[in-house]
């Protein structure tokens, strides 16, 4: 049998007796070994902890964040047993309630990557909104989400609520174009014209072809067919396209033509476009002539989105650009303002750097080395005897698979793999047998036990005793977490 949840609303989390009878052993500071095993003391704590915080009801512990727990000695709780996140805490101690994680401050790691999550949350909010049918959620908005907590959850359907509807109900007959604001690229897409077409004639009552000779622009207005209309031009064009086998030149009136599907509003014969000025045609000296003045004048060569040309109002180097693509004002076509002044002038162009090897790399990290005594890092600034190459670029390069390279891989990782160098991301796995031993190494070398403060491990280079430390209290490098040097020793009897 399933227990209902009750929801969480104003009622009291606790009272003055059972407040009194809490004793807060966690205030002096370290807790006894294994002291927070025991679930009805992280109840105790949360409680106490409500009550330090002046929280009332229930639904305040949705304000409850992680810098609180951190400035109440919770930091070690928080860590072991509730995943660093204070939902997890909440959700533990107060099982009885159906708590939404959206409402807290700050979501779990990773929550809205998860489907049923999404799901949830779509539910909640429909009822919220007073969406009880799937047709209701035509009129949702992006502002529904970002006024209800919930514009991380419609960044993943790309910011578009109706995506983010349609995954509600994937079985649904949706019509897409009945939202306030449609998929992206839905009209693009001709199998959705016709799907439209034929939902604009039902809904219009036309049986027969020749009843479109009556279609006017306002009964696409009217039927949410403005994006369609502003895309695709007159309807003439859209029947054409939609009822390929149908004649309509010879379905025309007499005076040749479909009057109320042709003829547009009188407001759209009057916005007519001014004819611009020819422009003179550009040739490359010129061209490269504009870029040598705006060099002398700020020191860099000119882009694609630079300011506009001195003493040339009607022409950018936007415009430049284009024209050198497209082939527009006598150039030839194929180019790009990059390429004209890396062929002409010598100016790297990051869209066409020359092919990275894992092995040339390699090479630059070892005379790197051998000139400075120390790896290369993604600081190391520039490559030595190379034009434009960054340390900085090299490593982008290698976890993005560009240049001519794989991909997912770093710097470090390359350095560890080809030259065994320590990477700090990706540290050796640690056991409590291998810490000890260590300890015994370091009492017969010194006469007493290591502390956190004792230094580098000699047995691991690179490994100092404050980072083993710190690996067993947080959990790192395959340990559990929850413990610590001195207690690892206590615990084994060596200290």
């Amino acid at each position: 049998m399933v227990l209902r949840k009750k929801p969480v609303g104003r009622q009291p989390i606790h009272s003055a007796e059972r407040i009194r009878q809490i004793d807060p052993i966690w205030m002096p500071g370290p807790v006894p070994f294994r002291f927070w095993q025991d679930p009805a003391r992280r109840r105790d704590y949360l409680r106490w902890l409500g009550h330090r915080l002046h929280f009332r009801y229930v639904e305040d512990f949705y304000r409850l964040t992680h810098k609180d727990i951190k400035r109440n000695y919770g930091a070690g709780l928080a860590v072991t047993y509730w995943h660093d996140s204070p939902v997890e805490g909440v959700k533990e101690c107060f099982p009885e309630y159906e708590w939404h994680e959206w409402l807290f401050t700050k979501v779990p790691l990773r929550f809205w990557q998860k489907k049923e999550n999404r799901r949830r949350y779509l539910r909640w909010l429909g009822a919220r909104l007073g969406f009880h049918r799937p047709e209701d959620w035509y009129a949702v908005k992006r502002s529904h989400f970002a006024a209800n907590c919930g514009a991380e959850c419609v960044k993943h359907y790309g910011g578009c609520p109706a995506v983010t509807a349609m995954d509600l109900f994937p079985d649904y007959p949706w019509e897409e174009w009945r939202f306030q604001k449609g998929p992206r690229g839905f009209w693009h897409c001709r199998e959705n014209r016709e799907r439209y077409m034929v939902w604009l004639g039902r809904m219009l009552g036309f049986r027969r072809p020749e009843d479109w000779r009556r279609v006017r622009w306002e009964d696409f207005r009217a039927n949410y067919g403005s994006g369609l209309l502003f895309l695709y031009g007159p309807p003439r064009r859209l029947l054409r396209e939609c009822f390929p086998r149908v004649d309509w030149h010879n379905m025309a009136p007499k005076h040749g033509r479909l009057s109320p599907v042709t003829r547009r509003p009188p407001r759209y014969q009057l916005c007519k476009r001014r004819a611009r000025p020819r422009r003179s045609p550009l040739s490359i000296p010129l061209i490269l002539g504009w870029a040598d003045a705006y060099r002398r004048r700020t020191g860099r060569w000119p882009g694609p989105y630079s300011h506009k040309l001195d003493g040339e109002p009607d022409m950018s180097w936007t415009a430049i650009d284009a024209a050198l693509r497209e082939g527009r004002h006598g150039l030839r076509a194929g180019g790009s303002l990059p390429r004209l002044l890396a062929k002409y002038r010598g100016v790297p162009n990051r869209l066409a750097r020359p092919r990275l090897s894992i092995r040339k790399i390699f090479r630059w990290a070892v005379w790197h080395h051998r000139r400075t005594g120390q790896w290369p890092t993604s600081q190391s600034g520039p490559v030595e005897g190379t034009v434009s190459a960054t340390w900085c670029g090299i490593n982008r390069a290698l976890i993005g698979g560009y240049r001519g390279l794989p991909g997912g891989s770093s710097l470090p990782r390359l350095l560890e793999e080809k030259c065994g160098v320590r990477n700090r991301r990706h540290l050796p796995r640690l056991t409590e047998p291998k810490i000890l031993a260590w300890a015994r190494a370091y009492r017969r070398a010194h006469g007493n036990w290591p502390q956190h403060r004792a230094g580098p491990v000699a047995q691991s280079p690179g490994d100092t005793w404050s980072a083993i430390n710190s690996a067993l209290s947080v959990g790192n490098r395959g340990l559990r977490g929850g413990s610590s040097l001195a207690k690892l020793l206590r615990k084994h009897g060596l200290k």
